[in-house]
Formats: structure tokens, sequence, C-alpha cells
């Protein structure tokens, strides 16, 4: 019986946890770190009822509110020394992604590990200050074979209704989704674009926007590889910056100045019209730091560019006629101002999503 999941905060007040809305802003980040930070919390409430039976939904309800209650109090729901180990070590993997402080961030990391070995996503920190690019491999391979031990793989059998919804294969897929990332920076595309599609056929949800990333990769790579109309089927209705953008691509790349690709320009400056001006570098781009961006917005169009910049390059003629077909923006002052003024995407709490839990209520499993 698999059900809609319940709200998991259902009793806590929106003061105690902010959010933030989902329609308006999305990640472009694979790590999802805010869901880590947000995992902090949650980690130790799952894992306490998916080791329970209840008779009934009500009682787990309840369960839950007061499991939550003492959360909130500051108590701790860690039973053995090891789960302690392994709390604490979230808490501080959590904390170093927030770090600025590269010294810091590290120190964490390796504080996490010798309290929990085990706590797989403290490896990508570490990757992240290694300055050998074999080493960085090899730690987020280390990683992957760590975080795939840590939950039962018969979920990798049937993975499209359950994988990324069970929070215990969630270190799994950050992880493999900063060695994809780190392959395609060292210049191992093939290899980062199989594993991106590995990840989203686990997940075809995709939660971690892993989509972003592939769409433009592969007009990157080849265009004319058939995976790409797979790839921009099962995504046509991507109403982001990185979609979009990328749809105008694709479209150019197979029909050049075809009425297809200027309806396809159309739709995406309508959905962010800052993306030619960057893209085509009528303006310094500005610096942002935020995994969130607003759809639309200038922050939006900063990001796709560094992901799909490459894409442009690679597809001849496209950015000569990205640059005659918006020429009249490329000087339009207003524009411009709004590019030069924006700001970041300031996140206010952690990213609120539902946490289910796979529970035993009754004689059955049930998603709740």
């Amino acid at each position: 019986m698999l059900k809609t999941p319940l709200p998991f905060l259902s009793s806590v007040q929106p003061s105690d946890f902010p959010t933030i809305n989902r329609s308006v802003s999305h990640t472009f980040c694979p790590l999802m770190l805010d869901e880590l930070q947000r995992e902090v919390t949650s980690a130790p409430i799952v894992r306490i009822m998916e080791a329970m039976s209840f008779h009934s939904e009500s009682e787990a309800e309840r369960h839950l509110n007061s499991l939550m209650m003492r959360a909130r109090n500051g108590e701790s729901l860690a039973k053995s020394d090891a789960e302690r180990r392994e709390d604490d070590a979230r808490k501080l993997v959590a904390e170093a992604f927030l770090c600025t402080n590269k010294a810091e961030s590290l120190a964490k990391a390796s504080e996490a590990l010798a309290l929990f070995p085990g706590f797989a996503e403290a490896y990508i920190i570490l990757s992240e200050e290694e300055e050998d690019l074999a080493k960085r491999l090899d730690l987020l391979e280390t990683a992957v074979g760590i975080a795939s031990a840590q939950f039962d793989s018969e979920l990798f059998a049937a993975p499209e209704k359950v994988f990324w919804q069970r929070m215990a294969t969630r270190p799994y897929m950050r992880c493999r989704a900063a060695l994809a990332l780190e392959l395609w920076q060292q210049g191992k595309k093939q290899a980062a674009i199989e594993h991106c599609k590995a990840l989203l056929k686990l997940n075809p949800r995709d939660n971690q926007g892993l989509r972003f990333h592939l769409l433009n990769w592969l007009l990157a790579c080849d265009p004319a590889d058939p995976c790409v109309d797979e790839y921009f089927s099962l995504y046509e209705k991507e109403g982001t910056a990185f979609g979009l953008y990328a749809n105008v691509l694709w479209n150019f790349a197979r029909h050049g100045d075809e009425k297809r690709s200027q309806k396809a320009l159309e739709k995406a400056l309508d959905g962010n019209k800052f993306v030619p001006t960057l893209l085509l570098g009528a303006v310094p781009s500005p610096q942002f730091t935020s995994r969130r961006v607003e759809r639309g917005s200038v922050p939006e169009a900063v990001a796709y560019c560094r992901i799909g910049g490459a894409a442009w390059q690679n597809i001849d003629g496209a950015l000569p006629w990205l640059k005659q077909k918006c020429a009249s923006m490329l000087t339009s002052k207003t524009l411009l101002r709004k590019i030069e003024t924006a700001e970041d995407w300031h996140q206010i709490g952690t990213w609120a999503g539902q946490v289910p839990m796979y529970l035993n209520i009754g004689r059955q499993k049930v998603w709740f």
C-alpha cells in the first residue's frame, strides 16, 4: 500500500523551521546541502519510527509528534553510543558544508569521520580540499562505496518508487553526484554523464536537480547523440532557465535558424531574459554563492551560464545566432542595470520538504 506522505513536521510551528516557497525557487546543486541540514533533526526520528511497529496511523502520528517535541526541547533521541556518534557526525558535516573557512570545514569533516567513519558525505568535503586530482576521485569513489553499503541493495532492483524517499539512500545519491561533478570538471565527461544517467534512473523525479547538468552536458559533448532526444523529451516541460535555454540550443543544433528555434528562444526569454546578456559577455557576470535560485532571476541566469556555457560554445554558429536575435537586449540600459544591482538568493531557514518514512503499521508496510 503506497500512501501519500504526510507532512513530517505537522506538529511544528512555521517559526520553528522556516521554509522556502518551492514554487519560486529551485536547486541547481545536486548535493542538496540544505536537505543535509534538515536531516540533522529528522534522521534520528526516522531511525526510531522505522524500527517500531504501530497498530494504526493515528498511533504513529502521536508517537511522531512526541519525538518532535523531544527534539525541539534539545533531547537526544539516540539510544546507543554508535547512534549518538552518527548523529554528532551528521551535525558536524552539516556545519562543515556551511563553513566559509576551508580549514574549519576540513577540521569538522575530519572530526566527523573520527566519530563515525561511515559518514560518507564527509569525504565530499575532504575531496574539495584535496589538490591532487586523482586523490579527489579516490576520496569520492570511497564515499560512494561506503554509502552504498548502508542500505538494502534490493532497493536498486525497483528504485523508481522508493529510492530517494528512503533517507538511507541519500548519502549514496549525494556522493555519487559529487563524483559525477568532479569527473566532469576533470574532463572525464562520458563517465560523468553515465553517473548522471544512473542517478536519474534511480530517482526519475530528480530531487537533486541533476537534469539541469545532464541536458547541458549532453549538448556540450555530442548534440547528435540519440540519447539527447530521449532526455529532452523526458524533460520537455522543464520551465527553468536550465531547461529552456538547453531546449533553444537543442533546436538550433537540429534545425538552425528555423521557426522551432525561434519559438524556443521566445519561450526561454519569457522564462529568463537575462541569460543572453550574460552568456554573450555583454556585462561582467556577478558572483553569487547560493545553491538556490529564483526562476527568472539574475542568479538563475548566472547559474545557467556556468552549467550551459560550454554547450553553447560547442555548437557552431549558436552564439552568433543568439547575438543576432538578442541584439537590442545587449545594449538595454534597464536590463544591464538590473543585472548590476541584482542580489544573491537569501535563504531563510532550511529547505522544508517532506520526509516520508516506511513504517510498520498493522500487518503491512506503508508510507507515512
